[in-house]
């Protein structure tokens, strides 16, 4: 999860208004500001839109601001690809983007521009591409698309240059590789003999034809060309001067830099003309200035995932003009998208935003935005984040502070320097924290000398019930488990978080220990019900240790088995022997990573046949006997799920031990079964690691949950909900029957009632907006009450509706209940799946016969069956 702070600002923002070409409708937009310096501001923003969430950051850099500057970042040999938070410290920026698109082949290179000054670093590719290329001279920049032209003069003779640092298929053309590239030249392969001609000082150095990579001087280049073009090969001697010649349009010795894009989607405030390779809805990252060019804005926008959808092409220029951008460019996307932060300038860099292959991915070239005022601890502002701002009597108050120089730069301080009061409320505070004795509203005064911050916390009532993420708990013998956290209710339907650390935990059975909510399980299996207590509140558990095992593979013999390697010219074999850990053969890996090339990887494959092996129902893990040779090689499987996604699955991160041992490999909880393993392979991207040598493996397993049948789970306390209750007397009386029918009694109709608003919604097909795309209209009409009791009826339970839609519909619904009392009801399938859930006094309730509400006065009470 990444850590989001709240900084100077925090806004909610509606709009209701549809994009063109039909995109998303945004509900609700939340913004939360902080400041890196009075240059540099990070934006975090959060979307709820119809058709799901969407995170975007943003870093707004002052141009005019003297301390402040933006320019390209790459890595140090633009062959070779590196970590974002590796290419923004090796440049100490203070915030960072990914660039252009790039070769994700190694060697690598940007597929657009990038200079430094007068420096080439990546040259322009032909117009062809329609990529445009942001050039910066001094205050001013230019986007264009650029037709270049590069020339190698040899005599007088003028040979055309395809690329610089970049390289091709070596059919005809020539490229030239210089310093940045990186220390050496590619060198030649028995599949494409090259040229490389040294050239130092303008002069022709040496002439290499097949031979290995040569050093490239730094004050000069390599020419290289296919060995094969010999008329080519014939116009270059020994001490011949050679100048190359480009013409970018424009001046190169009289810029600061130029950086490659991939589509100009913003020109002079209007859609620009942009390609077709990037469409669809996926991460984003973009650049974009205000007309004047005083402000620019690196953006990234999450998605692939279910806490943020991506943009279209056409939504991000939407997002770009709302930030005041006048001209905008697209970057590379996709898994490549990401921001980075130095918050203190120490070189400790946060991602802020959650790339969507879940891990930094490799780049060549960003965008970095620096800082360079002068230093100062001197604190003159202080700010607040991640506080617990609802919370229950007995739990410690938690918040972290930053603080701020008089340039807005962070500062690091010490918490034991804080001074910290609080008013309104009795409480206790020892060494861990303060705890509140009472529940109402406290007022918390934070100082650091004369520098201070406040806020308010809300303290709820006892807590009566208490909720679970998960319905129960599988483990394996010897394993730990830290249970998540947990949702109290106090008698009004207020919620708040409970840590599972904050509860008191016991288990029977002695088949598990627990403390501070972490659970470790010893050898012996079994059933038992873990019981956790908070105040008033009780809720349980069952917990399963152990599983039923099944043997899928003996590897008695292997047949079935067949070696895959990469690189595909590696010298690994597999044979069957006698040494074994169950029966009395096991599979003997021998595998060569020798042939790995330079920044690439090794693997060796064991595939079970061409379609792999179909594993029996729904197994939550496998297992196997692999004796080891300490390697620290990386031992994984491949494993494809029902709807056809492959996942890669840890057995160990490293070999590192002789001998046999048992490892586990866990498949994800959200799979879908039936399950086929592909294969299980060994693998290296360490070049220092390239080595041979070999492993046994026996005995795989696959292992299915022991079950919860036989096991009684008490009930767990439950809220007195004091607004369940039929009145004596009432105004207007609401009753939704399981037929769906609506009975409104004493001929007060809902529509037009002054305190009852009554919204259904169709979500038969689990969303709101594939049946009915007006039905968000009702929902985002609601934003107009104040002091209404809203109920909102569905199809199915709230539960069942798609997670995208409901992760919406949690924040706006707790928008609406600000200022309104809420319901949210469903049918159920029967008596027994009949119940209420309470989440910031909404209840959410499904009822088996009917729900009923009944107002008096503006005042509700409800009944269900």
């Amino acid at each position: 999860m990444k850590k989001k702070i709240l900084a100077l600002t925090l806004s909610m923002m509606l709009a209701f208004t549809m994009d063109d070409g039909g995109e998303m409708k945004t509900l609700m937009e939340e913004t939360s500001e902080e400041y890196l310096s009075d240059g540099i501001q990070h934006i975090s923003i959060t979307r709820q839109t119809s058709d799901g969430p969407v995170e975007i950051d943003v870093l707004k850099i002052d141009m005019d601001n003297r301390y402040t500057d933006l320019k390209p970042v790459y890595s140090e040999e633009i062959s070779k690809r590196d970590k974002l938070t590796s290419i923004a410290n090796e440049w100490s920026a203070t915030g960072a983007v990914n660039g252009d698109f790039f070769n994700m082949a190694n060697p690598s290179f940007t597929f657009g521009t990038l200079m430094d000054g007068d420096d080439i670093i990546s040259s322009p590719n032909s117009n062809l591409y329609n990529f445009p290329t942001i050039v910066k001279n001094g205050s001013d920049f230019d986007i264009s698309i650029i037709e270049p032209s590069m020339t190698l003069v040899v005599d007088d003779e003028k040979l055309p240059v395809a690329a610089v640092n970049k390289i091709g298929a070596f059919n005809g053309e020539i490229i030239v590789l210089n310093s940045a590239w990186g220390e050496e030249s590619m060198g030649s392969t028995e599949t494409r003999p090259l040229v490389e001609i040294v050239v130092y000082r303008n002069k022709v150095k040496s002439i290499n034809i097949g031979e290995d990579s040569v050093d490239i001087p730094s004050s000069g280049y390599v020419i290289v060309f296919n060995a094969n073009n010999t008329e080519i090969l014939d116009k270059f001697k020994i001490r011949d001067k050679v100048s190359l010649d480009v013409d970018f349009g424009f001046d190169i010795d009289d810029i600061d830099w130029a950086s490659g894009g991939v589509n100009y989607l913003l020109k002079e405030g209007q859609e620009g003309d942009y390609n077709n390779d990037v469409l669809g809805r996926h991460p984003r990252t973009a650049i974009g200035f205000t007309e004047d060019e005083e402000r620019a804005y690196l953006i990234t926008v999450d998605g692939r995932s279910e806490d943020s959808i991506g943009m279209l092409q056409s939504e991000l220029i939407e997002l770009m003009l709302d930030l005041g951008c006048w001209n905008g460019v697209n970057l590379d996307g996709g898994g490549s998208s990401e921001m980075v932060v130095d918050y203190y300038g120490k070189g400790d860099y946060e991602i802020v935003n959650s790339p969507s292959d879940g891990y930094e991915r490799l780049l060549v070239s960003g965008l970095g935005v620096f800082d360079s005022h002068p230093r100062s601890s001197r604190i003159k502002s202080l700010d607040v984040f991640d506080i617990s701002e609802k919370l229950f009597k007995e739990q410690y108050l938690s918040f972290e502070v930053k603080a701020y120089n008089k340039y807005k730069v962070p500062v690091a301080v010490s918490d034991s320097k804080l001074d910290i009061k609080v008013s309104g409320l009795d409480y206790r505070k020892d060494r861990d924290g303060i705890r509140f004795l009472e529940s109402g509203t406290a007022e918390v005064k934070v100082s650091y000398g004369s520098v201070r911050c406040e806020f308010n916390v809300e303290v709820l009532g006892d807590v009566m019930e208490i909720y679970s993420s998960i319905d129960d708990i599988s483990l394996n013998e010897d394993s730990e488990y830290e249970i998540p956290d947990l949702m109290g209710v106090d008698e009004n339907g207020y919620t708040a978080t409970i840590k599972a650390s904050e509860m008191d935990w016991s288990v029977s059975g002695r088949i598990a220990d627990i403390d501070e909510g972490i659970i470790e399980t010893g050898s012996k299996s079994g059933k038992t019900v873990l019981e956790g207590d908070f105040q008033n509140g009780e809720i349980y558990i069952p917990l399963a240790v152990g599983s039923v095992e099944n043997l899928i593979e003996g590897f008695e013999d292997i047949d079935n088995i067949v070696l895959t390697q990469y690189p595909d010219d590696s010298n690994g074999r597999v044979i069957s022997h006698s040494k074994s850990r169950e029966g009395s053969r096991s599979l003997k890996l021998f595998y060569d990573f020798t042939t790995m090339k330079p920044d690439d990887q090794s693997i060796a494959f064991l595939d079970f046949g061409e379609n792999g092996m179909v594993l029996q129902d729904e197994p939550e893990s496998l297992s196997m006997w692999v004796y080891g040779d300490k390697s620290d090689h990386w031992l994984r499987c491949r494993v494809t799920d029902a709807n056809g996604t492959m996942h890669k699955i840890d057995f160990e991160k490293e070999i590192d031990w002789y001998g046999w041992k048992e490892v586990r490999a866990q498949l994800p909880e959200d799979i879908s079964y039936p399950v086929v393993l592909d294969n299980i392979y060994i693998a290296e991207i360490d070049n220092d690691k390239a080595d041979k040598g070999y492993i046994y493996i026996d005995g795989l397993k696959a292992h299915y949950p022991l079950g919860l049948d036989g096991v009684e789970i008490p009930e767990g306390s439950a809220v007195e909900d004091l607004l369940m209750n039929v009145p004596e007397e009432y105004d207007v009386k609401l009753q939704i029957n399981a037929t769906g029918s609506e009975v409104l009694e004493n001929s007060n109709p809902v529509d037009g009632n002054e305190n009852l608003v009554f919204v259904e919604l169709s979500t038969l097909y689990g969303s709101i907006g594939s049946s009915d795309s007006l039905q968000w209209d009702k929902l985002m009409a609601l934003k107009e009450y104040e002091d209404k009791t809203i109920v909102i009826k569905t199809d199915i339970d709230y539960s069942e509706i798609k997670s995208r839609e409901r992760q919406t519909l949690d924040n706006y619904l707790e928008y609406l209940n600000e200022n309104n009392r809420l319901f949210m009801v469903s049918a159920s399938t029967g008596e027994a799946d009949a119940g209420i859930r309470y989440e910031d006094g909404m209840r959410f309730i499904r009822y088996s016969q009917y729900f009923t509400l009944y107002m008096m006065d503006g005042e509700s009470n409800y009944d269900y069956k």
